[in-house]
């Protein structure tokens, strides 16, 4: 940091390397942190240490291993810090809050060269800004000090239906989610898959309170659809299991998971943006998603794309917007918009990754995700 003061030397930053704005590459200096992957766990005091350069299968895999959880994405490969910096949702969001909620201290390089380890008692207006206000922006971080939690059962569950009922499903969603049981988080996804000439049109999510609970949970939507379910899944998992599912990664070893991710055979072109969906759609908006995702169909070369409304809400919402520097804690949920495509003789190779697992649908692979 010193010398690319003095150097003028532009500086950028990389953990997981998921940033969809590149921020994480580019001319001048790279820090790259993925060395500093220790996760050191205190079951005594409930705290965690985590390095910043640990990845997101290797921080659930230690955690797993001591019986504690956190709140965080899906993606193996993704960063902690660039994730937590972002504000960090994911699966159990709504149950436990937002990963940058369970942060206690944050250990940082500011812009002067110095090396600081700040909390809600030193610096706390840098400590404010770096839960939420984004990767890179105030410093590089060294490492984490974070709250967790017993590890829960993750009881996971997947429903789709026929594309035309993918307007009363996300009308039905929307509805449901903003009255559901904290517990509970989903995602409901339109996802136009050319190779097979249908758009999918799914529900998948958690449930972390009682198993025999789920079905009363899963009720209200079920209803509001009318239609049933072409695919109902589910399952009881631990901590651990559901976390490598939600990667895409089941009966496989940390070691493995990451391989693969990073191997041919689940890479592909990939391009995704986001947004922030503050209120419900309408009805008319409802219409203009199922349509816009239903053109996806019609893109040469497109291997699958479409539009992923994750939900917040539940304990998310418990914090005030100015609390933190993640300012969406009233929003009804993220919006993602994904393509992933390829040559045409492998436009029909549809393989599973963090953007859409054959198993339970899960998020992009974005740093704040």
């Amino acid at each position: 940091m010193r010398f690319a003061s003095d150097a003028r030397t532009p500086l950028h930053l990389r953990a997981g390397g998921h940033s969809y704005g590149g921020w994480s590459s580019g001319p001048g200096l790279v820090v790259d942190v993925s060395a500093m992957s220790s996760v050191v766990v205190d079951t005594a005091a409930y705290r965690a240490r985590i390095g910043a350069g640990a990845r997101l299968a290797q921080v659930y895999d230690a955690l797993a291993r001591k019986g504690v959880a956190i709140a965080a994405g899906s993606c193996p490969t993704v960063g902690i810090t660039g994730l937590t910096l972002g504000g960090g949702v994911g699966v159990l969001s709504r149950a436990y809050g937002l990963t940058c909620d369970a942060v206690r201290s944050v250990q940082v390089v500011t812009a002067d060269g110095t090396g600081r380890e700040v909390d809600a008692q030193h610096d706390p207006d840098l400590f404010w800004a770096l839960r939420g206000g984004g990767g890179g922006s105030f410093g590089v971080v060294t490492a984490f000090t974070v709250e967790v939690r017993p590890a829960p059962t993750v009881n996971t569950f997947f429903l789709s239906w026929p594309d035309s009922n993918a307007e009363v499903v996300l009308l039905s969603w929307q509805d449901w989610m903003a009255h559901a049981d904290n517990r509970l988080w989903s995602t409901c996804k339109l996802l136009a898959d050319p190779g097979r000439a249908r758009l999918r049109t799914l529900i998948a999510g958690t449930w972390i309170g009682p198993s025999v609970e789920l079905a009363r949970q899963l009720s209200p939507v079920l209803s509001a659809v009318g239609a049933p379910p072409m695919t109902s899944q589910r399952r009881a998992l631990s901590y651990g299991e559901a976390m490598l599912l939600e990667a895409g990664c089941s009966n496989e070893s940390v070691e493995q998971c990451l391989a693969g991710a990073l191997g041919p055979a689940k890479r592909q072109p990939f391009s995704a943006t986001s947004a922030i969906l503050a209120e419900p759609l309408p009805p008319a908006g409802v219409a203009a998603a199922v349509a816009s995702a239903r053109a996806g169909l019609g893109v040469a070369h497109l291997v699958e794309g479409g539009i992923s409304f994750d939900a917040l809400g539940g304990k998310v919402a418990d914090i005030a917007p100015a609390d933190t520097a993640f300012v969406h804690r009233r929003a009804v949920a993220t919006v993602q918009y994904t393509a992933t495509w390829g040559s045409p003789a492998r436009r029909t190779a549809r393989t599973p990754s963090c953007a859409s697992t054959a198993q339970i649908p899960s998020h992009p692979c974005s740093s704040t995700e």
